[in-house]
Parts: structure tokens; sequence; C-alpha cells
């Protein structure tokens, strides 16, 4: 998905890490799973989330440059 304005971008953030995100969620299913699963998920989802918020950090800059 291309955003192409820091408000698309912002609902980007949203729709994956807001309270009710698609990270989020997963997440919060990490308590139902055994314990052994659980830190490699966990870890995976981690890595997942630090994706996002760098590629949010790095295209909000992008576009504060165009702007």
């Amino acid at each position: 998905q291309t955003a192409k304005s820091t408000a698309d971008l912002e609902t980007l953030r949203v729709k994956y890490l807001g309270k009710k995100g698609e990270v989020t969620e997963l997440l919060k299913g990490l308590g139902k799973m055994a314990p052994e699963e659980r830190k490699a998920v966990g870890a995976a989802i981690n890595e997942l989330k630090n994706r996002i918020q760098n590629t949010l950090e790095e295209s909000m800059r992008a576009l504060a440059l165009s702007e």
C-alpha cells in the first residue's frame, strides 16, 4: 500500500499497531500458546512490529522532505 500523505501513514499505523491493530491482536494471542511456541512466535511478531514502525518512520521522513 502506498501512502501519499502523513494522514495515510497514520491510518496504516493505527491499522497495524493501534490498540485494536492487527499486530496488537497477534500479541494478545500469545497468551493462548504453549510456552515453547510463545517465545519463537513472540520474537517473530516483535520483529514484524519493529519493521512496520521503522518503515512508517522512514516514510514519514520522506514525506516531510517532499512537502
